[in-house]
């Protein structure tokens, strides 16, 4: 189901891996729609893609699930926030992986949390009152780089 109004949209779907496809699709066609530029675009729709697989994967383990996608401006921001019903889970809190080890040194995961820090400006969580997560992710001037980002 999707809603949209003058600066934001809304869109709900099953946590699925088919439905990644679908996410990128409105992130993309949101911002777009709210003046996003090309680069803000881009950042957003890979880092939503990022957290959705992570939501799906992760959160509910390739089980059952939902996920809200809400796509908003407000000023010169963007912002996507992604809902679940998933365990709560803070990815800003998770330590950066060491890109110093060779791949076959690191743990495995942490990179899709690693590249969403890159592409964002900042990234947001809070738990949800009835169960679950909310991670929002926000991109504005592009002047304004996140740290390790070119």
């Amino acid at each position: 189901m999707t809603m949209t109004s003058p600066s934001s949209s809304v869109l709900r779907l099953d946590a699925r891996f088919e439905s990644l496809a679908e996410v990128r699709l409105f992130v993309q066609e949101s911002l777009a729609r709210l003046g996003a530029t090309e680069d803000q675009n881009d950042a957003l729709v890979h880092a939503a893609d990022e957290a959705a697989t992570n939501v799906i994967e992760h959160g509910y383990g390739g089980g059952p699930g939902s996920i809200e996608i809400l796509v908003e401006r407000d000023g010169e921001e963007f912002a996507v926030r992604l809902r679940d019903g998933a365990r709560v889970f803070d990815p800003t809190g998770h330590p950066p992986p060491d890109l110093s080890l060779s791949p076959d040194q690191r743990p495995l995961g942490g990179l899709g949390i690693h590249i969403m820090r890159s592409l964002v400006n900042r990234m947001r969580h809070r738990p949800l009152s009835g169960g679950g997560n909310e991670l929002s992710l926000f991109v504005g001037d592009s002047s304004r780089r996140p740290e390790g980002r070119p």
